[in-house]
């Protein structure tokens, strides 16, 4: 496997219980605190069309880098779906890369665009003739092949639809899903300023503190943060305690959730809840 680039591999709250048949698979080591951003901003005549957006993880990514995280930004054509397509079977759809990329960090962060109906990423350029990837279809984060993301930011529309969770997003076995119910308009500071946000706050209420606004500084955005964890009250603690910047205190585990589920196995049970601050629905 020849990489593009070598990775460093070291308010309103709803909860509910999922129940699927129990899988349990030995967690790996623990690696340093490493990210993988991947950002698209350029969605004209590439061959995934769709309209132009702003840049915003350039100053997440430095911010990171002076906080002791160590990682890889991947821009525009750099990005491939399948660098978030599960790695471990040929079930979620061919050529996987996500062991070698969004599921080799901690933190894993796609901007770009998201599909109506929700629980997509889309990207500019079509990589093996696709251009969007689809979680829980193609995604399963924090298990199976690379088993290492524990927290997933989509700075995209509808991605975290909340009517697509239980489908799509729930099927990534992070501690947290950070995105968006609707379609927003993100400032360029607004990502580095939730992290930094998280020094002394939880990553939940930094996320709409920052994202309620959009790039126009009117509050049109439905910013949303899903928490998982293996109980209803480590679900809550998650959401309460875990702040980014100050070493996810609310963590328990490296990498993904404890008894992540091996290649093509069922999800053990789980608790999740979802706080955010809605300003409709829009296109999603």
């Amino acid at each position: 496997m020849i990489l593009r680039s070598p990775i460093l591999s070291a308010c309103l709250v709803f909860s509910t219980a999922c129940l699927i048949a129990p899988q349990v698979a030995a967690q790996g080591g623990p690696p340093p605190k490493t990210y993988f951003i991947e950002e698209v901003v350029d969605f004209t005549g590439n061959g995934c069309q769709a309209t132009n957006v702003n840049t915003i993880t350039a100053l997440l990514d430095q911010y990171l880098e002076s906080s002791g995280w160590s990682g890889l930004r991947l821009i525009e054509f750099e990005c491939f779906p399948h660098d978030w397509r599960e790695a471990c079977s040929s079930s979620f759809g061919p050529s996987g890369l996500d062991s070698y990329y969004a599921d080799d960090a901690k933190f894993t962060v796609y901007a770009g665009h998201g599909l109506q109906g929700g629980g997509s990423l889309f990207f500019g350029w079509p990589h093996l003739g696709v251009c969007n990837n689809i979680l829980g279809t193609n995604s399963r984060l924090g298990s199976m092949a690379g088993k290492r993301a524990g927290y997933a930011m989509y700075l995209t529309s509808c991605t975290l639809k909340t009517t697509s969770l239980v489908a799509h997003a729930n099927f990534q076995w992070t501690y947290q899903n950070i995105g968006f119910h609707n379609s927003p308009g993100i400032h360029s500071d607004s990502p580095a300023g939730w992290f930094n946000c998280t020094s002394g706050a939880s990553n939940a209420s930094c996320w709409l503190l920052w994202m309620q606004s959009d790039d126009q500084d009117e509050d049109t955005n439905t910013p949303i943060i899903v928490s998982y964890g293996a109980t209803a009250a480590q679900a809550n603690l998650v959401r309460d305690s875990t702040k980014m910047k100050d070493v996810y205190p609310g963590d328990f585990q490296y990498g993904g959730r404890p008894s992540a589920p091996s290649c093509g196995a069922n999800q053990p049970l789980f608790f999740y809840n979802w706080v955010r601050i809605y300003n409709g629905t829009g296109d999603c």
